[in-house]
């Protein structure tokens, strides 16, 4: 996928959220201001990771995992 392709595919996604701290947090992600946290390596590494599961179609329905993790 080139960066332009890349690109609108991040739009759509960033349009369908429905999660305002998830927002928040892409928000942060790309504009951090001096009181916002700064993700380290170990966190980028696990938003990039879920995005590349998620490219797979490795996905499983919000109830489901709010289960696992419950």
């Amino acid at each position: 996928m080139d960066a332009q392709a890349a690109k609108l595919e991040l739009v759509k996604r960033i349009l369908s959220l429905d999660d305002e701290k998830l927002i928040q947090g892409l928000l942060d992600l790309i504009s951090p201001s001096e009181e916002s946290p700064k993700l380290s390596a170990t966190e980028r590494a696990e938003i990039l990771l879920g995005l590349k599961q998620l490219d797979e179609g490795k996905r499983i329905p919000l109830d489901e995992f709010l289960k696992k993790v419950s």
